[in-house]
């Protein structure tokens, strides 16, 4: 990035693992776990009107420097801590199923159906390391083993002679370390993203609101590069005819994006989804549609227009539930399209 900050420019992205400090939980999180660190809370304004905090972050500044072309390029980088509240949960919520998992995996360690049994306490402890570290919750959970011999004595037959069997019976005990629990969880949906933008020109919430938006860019433009609007590959010749269709599909994505965007407001106010939009489907609801599953339900309208004896008849297809319904979405009337079947003087 040195050459970026060489050249005046801004950058804003995320820092993973290799970029930050090894023990970067312990670092940059040591003073919000102590409680001597404020966060920011970032917030969001629902349709409905109500305010609700979706992130807490704060941020610190690193200095840095590169060498480029022979000379150092130095500058401060800001770099803004952040816990993501619905990435939190998320991951608290896996966390635990995780650790269900691991005790029921645990539990079943006695049984072994179709497996042979354990015959000592070290086939155990290799079996119980396995469970721990395959779920990664060795530092969750303490497992305690009681064990009992019994001893079984056994008469000679023929050759063989009289002799002691001893089999082995354990069981687990299994607690959960809640400490560790609370500490694992009060370290999870942090990221750090960085930037060299000074404050005023790009604030704390403004960063993390522009980055939190960054796939909604990347979406359009993969949406502009592959299906529906394909613009790459391209093979004009012509430079102008390559900026006319550049231009053109830009038009179009923009009609996607609004089609999109409309859509999905329409059923968040309402707090409803929409159906019918999956081909073998039907009764598939999504609170979120592509603009691409809401046009493809308008394949095969079709305006038809019939002359005859001197007089034009105008029919449209009629439209389905769905149709009508994403019309209604769309804040677009239905006479918008039923007109075009009216008795006009010219063809529409």
């Amino acid at each position: 990035m040195g050459g970026g900050v060489a050249g005046d420019d801004f950058y804003l992205c995320p820092r993973g693992d290799q970029q930050l400090p090894r023990d970067w939980h312990t670092v940059y999180l040591a003073g919000v776990r102590a409680g001597t660190q404020p966060l920011i809370p970032l917030t969001r304004q629902r349709v409905d009107g109500a305010t609700c905090t979706i992130a807490e972050s704060y941020e610190c500044a690193v200095a840095l420097e590169t060498a480029l072309d022979g000379r150092v390029v130095a500058w401060t980088e800001r770099r803004l801590v952040v816990r993501s509240l619905a990435g939190a949960q998320s991951a608290e919520r896996k966390l635990r199923e995780r650790l269900a998992a691991a005790e029921a995996a645990l539990g079943a360690l006695g049984l072994r159906r179709g497996k042979a049994r354990l015959r000592d306490r070290a086939a155990l402890a290799t079996a119980v390391a396995d469970v721990l570290a395959a779920y990664q919750v060795a530092d969750l959970l303490t497992v305690t083993v009681s064990e009992t011999w019994h001893e079984r004595e056994v008469r000679g037959y023929q050759s063989r002679p009289a002799r002691v069997e001893r089999t082995w019976e354990f069981a687990l005990t299994l607690a959960q370390d809640e400490a560790a629990l609370a500490a694992r969880i009060a370290g999870l949906g942090w990221r750090v993203y960085a930037t060299n933008a000074p404050a005023p020109e790009l604030g704390l919430e403004a960063a993390v609101r522009a980055y939190r938006d960054e796939y909604l860019i990347e979406h359009s433009f993969g949406r502009l590069k592959g299906a529906p609007l394909s613009l790459a590959p391209c093979y004009l010749q012509r430079d102008e005819h390559v900026v006319g269709l550049g231009r053109l599909l830009a038009l179009g994505l923009r009609v996607l994006s609004l089609v999109e965007f409309v859509t999905r407001r329409g059923l968040e106010r309402t707090s409803s989804t929409l159906t019918g939009l999956y081909k073998g489907q039907p009764k598939q609801a999504t609170a979120r549609p592509t603009a691409e599953r809401v046009l493809a339900q308008f394949e095969g309208t079709t305006l038809t227009i019939i002359e005859q004896a001197g007089q034009r008849l105008y029919h449209v297809t009629p439209l389905s539930d769905v149709q009508q319904r994403i019309l209604a979405l769309l804040e677009i009337p239905q006479t918008s399209y039923t007109k075009l079947a009216a008795n006009l003087s010219q063809p529409p």
